[in-house]
């Protein structure tokens, strides 16, 4: 117990990249791409955002950059998959390694060979003293990251967006049946190239959490399969926000129970596979057909 209400702050800290993330990913698999690149959208966001913090020091600035970054590595894979009609698996996983290589090349040019560009400050906290005595809310809640409030509140904004607008209802209907969506005068490949934009900007909130609010740095590959779990919570969730947000939760509290668990002497490496294991684990749950009565797609706001 002792171990798990340790790992509450840090677990909050450490998922709020992943569902930042898992957020923009709803958005895509609505308009039915399969898009394992949010990954890639994450690290070019890091990258880019603790980039500009070095060379300019303004945060604002930073995140500007890092979500017109990812946005822009977004749409370069949208003109692959949806107007050159190219594999979406094949190409997420080019934009990964592409994404793996050129932060790395840009970064040991930098940093002049160095493995890491390292900050002098991060994001700021929002610290609620108030909260400081009460039991398990005080070490949630009290002392955390911008970034994370701010994912709190995009949950209900992408709720919204996909079942009270007409852009929701374009992304669902593309996803659902492009033929129908047609025939009602949606235009099915700007819809996507849409969802793929608001997909690398939630992604590249992820990657600038991470850099920023949770270690003030880059390293290369940071992200370190962050991406590919948010896209296990969004296929575990089935795209329904409620139970994306909850699956991701979950994969970062894991993640910090792990580190926790360091600790306690365990051998680091079944430490380090603990988030992953998790996730393999979620993912053949997800395949098992009772599972989807928990996981039923809603049609009303999730």
């Amino acid at each position: 117990m002792e171990l798990l209400l340790a790992a509450l702050g840090p677990g909050l800290r450490i998922a709020s990249p992943i569902l930042l993330a898992a957020l923009g990913g709803i958005f895509s698999q609505r308009a039915g791409i399969f898009n394992i690149a949010l990954e890639g959208y994450m690290l070019v966001g890091a990258f880019v955002a603790v980039l500009v913090t070095s060379l300019t020091g303004s945060l604002p600035l930073a995140l500007g950059a890092a979500i017109l970054a990812s946005t822009l590595l977004a749409l370069i894979m949208g003109v692959f998959v949806i107007t050159l009609k190219g594999d979406e698996i094949i190409v997420g996983i080019a934009v990964n390694l592409l994404a793996v290589g050129l932060t790395a090349f840009f970064l040991q040019e930098i940093a002049s060979g160095a493995a890491f560009l390292r900050l002098e400050s991060g994001l700021p906290n929002i610290d609620l003293p108030f909260l400081e005595p009460i039991p398990v809310i005080g070490p949630l809640l009290a002392h955390q990251g911008i970034l994370v409030w701010v994912s709190f509140l995009l949950i209900p904004l992408v709720s919204w967006i996909l079942f009270r607008t007409g852009l929701g209802l374009r992304i669902r209907a593309v996803g659902e049946n492009p033929d129908a969506a047609v025939s009602a005068g949606v235009a099915p490949d700007r819809t996507r190239y849409i969802a793929l934009a608001i997909s690398g900007a939630f992604c590249a909130l992820g990657g600038a959490q991470l850099a920023l609010g949770a270690l003030s740095l880059f390293s290369i590959n940071m992200t370190a399969g962050r991406g590919i779990i948010a896209f296990a919570a969004v296929i575990f969730g089935a795209a329904a926000p409620r139970w994306v947000v909850l699956a991701a939760l979950l994969f970062g509290f894991a993640d910090a129970v792990a580190n926790r668990m360091q600790t306690l002497g365990l051998p680091v490496q079944f430490v380090l596979m603990v988030p992953y294991a998790l996730t393999i684990v979620v993912l053949l749950l997800a395949a098992v057909p009772w599972s989807r009565v928990f996981r039923r797609d809603q049609v009303a706001p999730a």
